[in-house]
C-alpha cells in the first residue's frame, strides 16, 4: 500500500523508514504516532517520506523491518511488538504500556536503534 507521507504532529514533516505510522488526518495519509492515535495503527513503513506530502510504502500485514527502541526491556523472538510512542520505534507491547499490538518479533535485540525483522498483524489489547 502506498501512503502519503505527511507528518501532521508537526514533528519535522519527514518519516524514515522502518517505522510505526498511523492514520492521518486525510485519506490516503499516515504520520508517525502520538498518544491520541493508541489505536490508529497502519503499519511499518518500507520507504521513507523525506518531506511531508511525499509518497511512503507502509506493510499492513506481513515480513517488515522494524527499527527497536531498547531502552526499556529488550526484545525476544516472538514477542509481541507496540510503538513506543511518538518516535515510531518498536518496543515490547505489555498491557501496561501498549493499547495496541503493531507485530511479532521475528528476531531479538537489546540495542536501541538495531533494526529487527517483524511479522506485521495489526490487533488491540484488551483494557486492563
Amino acid at each position: 500500500l502506498v501512503m502519503e507521507g505527511r507528518d501532521t504532529a508537526g514533528k519535522g514533516g519527514a518519516i524514515g523508514a522502518n517505522l510505526i505510522v498511523v492514520a492521518g488526518t486525510a485519506n490516503n495519509q499516515c504520520q508517525l504516532p502520538g498518544a491520541a492515535e493508541a489505536l490508529k495503527n497502519l503499519g511499518v513503513t518500507v520507504t521513507e517520506a523525506a518531506a511531508a506530502g511525499d509518497p511512503i510504502q507502509v506493510c499492513e500485514l506481513g515480513r517488515a523491518d522494524l527499527k527497536v527502541n531498547a531502552n526499556g526491556a529488550a526484545i525476544a523472538v516472538g514477542d509481541m511488538v507496540a510503538s513506543d510512542g511518538t518516535t515510531g520505534r518498536g518496543q515490547v507491547a505489555t498491557l501496561a504500556n501498549a493499547k495496541s499490538v503493531v507485530a511479532r518479533a521475528l528476531q531479538a535485540s537489546s540495542a536501541d536503534g538495531d533494526i529487527i525483522a517483524v511479522f506485521v498483524s495489526i490487533y488491540n489489547l484488551p483494557a486492563s
